[in-house]
Parts: C-alpha cells; structure tokens; sequence
C-alpha cells in the first residue's frame, strides 16, 4: 500500500473508531445516507467526465454509475463539495478525493443554486468497496 493509500486507511481507521455513532440528532440522522465521495469508475474518452464525485453506492452499468451522480468534478479541476464535518473527516475526504481513491460516508447531500454544494458528513465509514 503507497503512501496516499496508507494516510487515507489509518484516517478511515481512527475516525471510525473514535466516531462509533453519527453526532446528529434523530431527525437529522433520518435524512443521512450512505455516499460515495472521490472516484467514480467513470472512464472517458474525452472531457468533460465525471471521474470524481459524490454519489450513491451501487454500480452496475456505466449509465446506472451516472444517474447515481449527486456532483461531479468534470474536468478536473472544481474540487469536492463543500465538507461540513468534524477535522479528521474533512482530511480524510479530501484526501481521498486529491489521491483519487474513493470513500463511503454517512451524511446528507445539499445542492445549491450559486455557490458550490455542501456535504455533511455524521460519519465517516470507510473505502469504498
């Protein structure tokens, strides 16, 4: 495992173990879900294309990947959405997303009109399978 890898997986390691349950009230824990956030598996031939994103876990087929698509960096260059989450997860995301690797949270999706997104991230649950 490089370098990158290792930094993600021992961030993934403590903040699970210190994050045993999301840090959100009841009402909001209902609206949390489980996402994708970096690498799509997404692979074309010319931009734009979403290689990296947040997303919803599942797979399948290259038009089920892009209908599961919440965001996605096209070009390479708009970065990740917004993070709102505690420090370790916010490094811990971001890192998976500059390595291009990808990790599953807990937490809620909210598009915007004008500015860039926001994810809230409970929980931050590990790489993605």
């Amino acid at each position: 495992m490089g370098a990158p890898a290792q930094k993600i997986a021992l961030a993934v390691a403590a903040v699970s173990f210190a994050l045993s349950e999301p840090a959100a009230s009841q009402t909001a824990q209902q609206a949390l879900q489980l996402l994708n956030v970096g690498v799509t598996g997404i692979t074309c031939l010319r931009l734009p294309c979403p290689h990296r994103g947040v997303f919803l876990p599942g797979g399948g087929s290259l038009q089920a990947r892009r209908a599961a698509l919440l965001y996605a960096d096209t070009d390479g260059r708009t970065g990740p959405p917004h993070l709102e989450a505690e420090r370790d997860i916010v490094v811990a995301v971001s890192a998976a997303w500059s390595d291009m690797k990808c990790v599953q949270v807990l937490g809620r999706f909210e598009p915007a009109d004008t500015d860039r997104p926001t994810l809230y991230i409970a929980r931050l649950v590990g790489l993605c399978p």
